[in-house]
């Protein structure tokens, strides 16, 4: 039989991840309320006949019994993910969609008592196991998500948190690249709390010179003041700006280099020349300002006064 995680596991894109996180919670509910943990797999489906001339199992999952409907080649459970995920795609609901994968000591309270459901933030949740989770949420939203971990529960939770976006493109199957990220997991013991960020495919698949330069596991607290940081950085410079500073920091020749930062501080607020003047930036190496970058988009929005 199939495991809630075998389920994620199947999905080729973010549409049909996002659609079979909905779908299981939306049967474990359907159960009990509050649905019973670990997110239990769906039951009632039968175990299909060997493959042959006259029939055969799913065309997707390869286990179950189509179902008795035109066309006749997927079970119930595949056929309700795909009809979700083709919405979720026409309305491109999983482009800004972003994966908690959680493997910790034990569960947030907010998972284990149903509470996130109350969140709008919060786009769907599973839990596979005692020490597993799986949370869905809006790409910006991961800001206020973490923290609020942190700051109820980041004491007694071990473990690490992998971020990574749903949506990979055609090249990637969302359900491989979620399978390489808990295999990478188990290298890590629940003696802290621990953020892996996995902005693009690469980081997942071939991370190790990023791993080595220190550019993708961090101490949950220090990750989170990253993000602050990049929250002020929003809030201060415009996106025109922020474009400019990513072009001159791209740039290799020192010579050139200097004059496109002096001209640059030049065009910029005073509250922003001092902000990059505190940080150092031009010390940072280009590794810290790809992921800098990275993070704005997952910053929330600042207002200042």
């Amino acid at each position: 039989m199939l495991s809630t995680f075998d389920w994620l596991l199947r999905s080729r894109t973010g549409a049909e991840l996002l659609a079979t996180v909905r779908v299981l919670e939306r049967r474990a509910l359907a159960k009990s309320n509050p649905p019973p943990l670990p997110t239990p797999a769906p039951d009632g489906l039968q175990l299909a006949p060997p493959h042959s001339g006259l029939g055969g199992p799913c065309l997707r999952c390869w286990f179950y019994a189509p179902q008795a409907a035109e066309p006749a080649v997927y079970c119930p459970m595949c056929r309700s993910v795909l009809s979700l995920a083709a919405w979720l795609h026409k309305n491109d609901k999983a482009k800004q969609t972003v994966i908690i994968w959680g493997f910790v000591n034990q569960l947030p309270q907010e998972l284990a008592t149903g509470a996130y459901r109350a969140d709008k933030r919060v786009r769907g949740a599973v839990v596979t196991d005692h020490h597993h989770f799986l949370v869905a949420l809006y790409q910006r939203s991961v800001h206020h998500w973490l923290r609020k971990l942190l700051l109820y529960e980041g004491l007694e939770l071990r473990g690490v948190l992998s971020i990574f976006p749903a949506e990979h493109g055609p090249h990637y199957r969302s359900g491989e690249l979620l399978c390489q990220v808990a295999y990478q997991e188990r290298r890590f013991a629940f003696d802290q709390l621990r953020v892996r960020f996995l902005p693009t495919p690469q980081h997942i698949l071939r991370g190790h010179k990023l791993e080595r330069e220190g550019l993708i596991t961090f101490d949950a607290v220090q990750f989170m003041g990253m993000l602050e940081s990049a929250a002020v950085f929003r809030a201060v410079m415009l996106p025109d700006e922020q474009q400019a500073l990513r072009k001159v920091l791209a740039i290799t020749d020192p010579n050139e280099a200097q004059f496109y930062w002096g001209r640059f501080l030049g065009m910029i607020p005073p509250e922003a020349k001092d902000m990059l003047t505190a940080w150092k930036v031009r010390q940072w190496s280009p590794g810290q300002h790809r992921l800098f970058f990275e993070l704005v988009n997952y910053a929330a929005i600042h207002r200042v006064a």
